[in-house]
């Protein structure tokens, strides 16, 4: 089985945790983020089922239109799919993470 998803372009991880009274937590940008995600999974994926694998294999390919590091939005994806495709982000066993330069930013994933 393999599913691909388009998802709008993830904040990178500076911009996703905020700290404040000793504590970290996700930032409104990231929320928005989130919210917007959502609205793109729920366009694409009518019915899914989470799997069950305990070996899943991701790719995923950031379009960016500038450079950032190519791990920068990659927690926040694997966050918000742990709700949406697999129960925990331990059954993920192969991840390649490929970043494009393109003027229509998004995330790619496939899930394998």
């Amino acid at each position: 089985m393999s599913t691909k998803i388009t998802l709008p372009l993830p904040t990178s991880i500076n911009r996703t945790y905020r700290s404040g009274s000793g504590h970290f937590y996700k930032s409104q940008e990231a929320k928005d983020w989130e919210e917007e995600a959502n609205y793109a999974w729920y366009k694409q994926i009518s019915f899914f089922k989470k799997l069950t694998l305990d070996d899943v294999q991701l790719d995923i390919v950031f379009f960016l239109k500038r450079d950032r590091d190519i791990d920068s939005g990659l927690k926040i994806v694997l966050d918000f799919m742990q709700n949406k495709i697999y129960r925990n982000d331990r059954q993920i066993k192969e991840i390649h993470v490929i970043k494009v330069k393109s003027d229509t930013p998004r995330c790619e994933i496939s899930i394998i």
